[in-house]
């Protein structure tokens, strides 16, 4: 993929992002996770918008990753996109698996595939100063850490590459 379409693909996936959960902090305040917002919503076309910023994030990541990895981390948060939080329990349980697997493996691409390793070690220097101080809304706040760590990532190899 060419460095100019990978550019546009990223300014998609902040401008996703920044529009999403700047909607909800603005109309509703943090909540305990950025899936936990769909609550808030109230209508159907309003909840999903939830799936359509999983979509806007996921589908640059896999784009723009162009390993395995990071289209694995893509595809896992996908699984988000189509079975958000607050349905039956199999649901759950494919929103925890998705989510949780997604980020993981998107910190991890960080890492092993762009060899980000000082961004790798912010992100979990950062969850666990969460977890340590017992942070209100700590999920939140980790999803957004993993959240802005994947995006620096993904800019710094966009950055890198030739055209």
């Amino acid at each position: 993929m060419s460095k100019n379409a990978s550019l546009v693909l990223w300014i998609i996936a902040l401008v996703v992002s920044i529009l999403y959960i700047g909607y909800i902090v603005l109309r509703y305040g943090v909540t305990s996770s950025i899936s936990s917002s769909i609550h808030k919503l109230e209508t159907s076309v309003k909840k999903s918008l939830y799936s359509w910023f999983i979509f806007g994030v996921a589908l640059p990541m896999m784009l723009i990753s162009n390993n395995t990895m990071g289209f694995l981390a893509g595809a896992f948060l996908m699984l988000d996109f189509a079975a958000v939080s607050g349905g039956n329990k199999l649901q759950g349980a494919i929103h925890m698996i998705g989510a949780n697997v997604g980020m993981l493996l998107g910190v991890a691409m960080l890492g092993f595939v762009l060899h980000l390793w000082v961004l790798v070690g912010v992100i979990v220097v950062a969850v666990g100063l969460i977890h340590f101080l017992k942070a209100k809304h700590g999920t939140w706040w980790i999803e957004i850490a993993v959240l802005i760590g994947v995006l620096i990532g993904l800019m710094y190899k966009i950055i890198n590459l030739t055209s």
